[in-house]
């Protein structure tokens, strides 16, 4: 199962739905984690947390949601 994490598009908004540390756990559970580049920088997680979380880093929005069988916002 894909679970899909994009930027929050809200003027002002500095909340992510998904940390690195929630990653590890979908990811122990069996679950395939895709991040938009740049979702939790306001929220202080850069991209490299969540690849070494063991997500993967998406750059276009579009292929964020596309295939993903639950999304966090």
């Amino acid at each position: 199962m894909r679970v899909a994490a994009p930027k929050e598009n809200l003027a002002g908004e500095r909340r992510v739905a998904l940390v690195p540390e929630g990653v590890v756990k979908l990811r122990n559970a069996g679950f395939q984690v895709v991040v938009e580049a740049g979702a939790g920088l306001h929220a202080g997680c850069d991209d490299a947390a969540y690849v070494e979380a063991g997500a993967e880093i998406i750059a276009d929005p579009a292929a964020v949601w596309a295939g993903a069988d639950v999304v966090l916002k």
